[in-house]
């Protein structure tokens, strides 16, 4: 194994980073694995901004093969529910034309009807690159099944590297370990995203306001969400 000290990060690159501060984890590692994103088609990155996927070990040893990161499991970085996949809207053709092109995308909703983001931007400078990172290789490393990528980059988590040991501790336990809210409501939490992609689709269809206005309370009649 080596630092990798100089030389551009790019898809395959394997780092490990290991974890100083929280007490349950302590001595084991972060295994980033970089990927490229098409980012002309996904929205705006920043061109300092590097994208990975990661893993977290079992113990506190390294793996040196391309075989043992295989064997680790992935974090997962955030979920999302199905309404919410089609935000942002970009605005150079209808919404309704854009809901129907992202449309034709196939995802892989899990029994909750949640969609499983890995990815993540991550700004990663020389400095933090030599001092925290061990290089393992370049491996073209077997990417987690049923993934969803977001449409835009926007939609997509992003890491300040100082603090990324205790964000990405928080997403293992909140989405492998599902330590949060969202998997003890998952009904609200779809529908919050399916209403909000439905009030934009109706207002998109109508010249008037108002013919917006009464299909949707026809729809839903006076209540809380529609009054919003």
């Amino acid at each position: 194994m080596e630092i990798k000290k100089n030389s551009k990060i790019v898809e395959g690159d394997c780092f490990a980073y290991k974890i100083e501060n929280d007490e349950e984890y302590k001595g084991r590692y972060l295994i980033l694995i970089a990927t490229e994103l098409n980012t002309s088609n996904n929205g705006t990155g920043s061109p300092n901004e590097k994208y990975f996927r990661y893993k977290l070990t079992k113990d506190t040893n390294i793996p040196t093969t391309k075989e043992e990161i295989e064997e680790l499991d992935y974090v997962l970085n955030q979920v999302m529910s199905m309404g919410m996949r089609f935000f942002p809207f970009h605005g150079d053709k209808p919404i309704e034309d854009e809901i129907k092109e992202k449309e034709k995308v196939k995802v892989y909703p899990d029994e909750n009807g949640y969609l499983y983001i890995y990815t993540f931007g991550m700004k990663i400078s020389a400095k933090n690159k030599k001092e925290k990172l061990i290089y393992l290789g370049n491996y073209d490393i077997k990417k987690p099944e049923h993934e969803f990528i977001p449409f835009s980059l926007i939609n997509m988590r992003g890491y300040a590297f100082k603090y990324f040991e205790e964000d990405s501790l928080y997403s293992y336990r909140s989405y492998n370990l599902k330590q949060c809210d969202i998997w003890n409501n998952p009904k609200e939490f779809n529908c919050n995203g399916n209403l909000l992609l439905d009030i934009v689709s109706t207002w998109s269809k109508h010249d008037n306001l108002d013919d917006a206005k009464e299909e949707l309370l026809k729809k839903y009649g006076n209540s809380k969400e529609t009054d919003k």
